[in-house]
């Protein structure tokens, strides 16, 4: 009989269980933000990105 591994399993079975439980408590101060209009960053960010990636398409074939 091995009684180590009795004695996690007993100590298993008796301690609370907390895996998420501060999870589900916790309430992280979240308030949902209301965004008017356009996120005009964002726009500008993808236009320039998508703009650098034909660009350098463009010089990497040749064309």
């Amino acid at each position: 009989m091995n009684t180590e591994r009795d004695n996690f399993h007993d100590w298993a079975r008796d301690k609370e269980d907390t895996s998420f439980s501060a999870l589900q408590r916790a309430n992280f101060g979240l308030v949902p933000v209301r965004r008017r209009g356009l996120p005009w960053g964002r726009i500008v960010f993808w236009l320039l990105a998508i703009g650098a990636g034909l660009y350098a398409l463009k010089h990497y074939f040749g064309a």
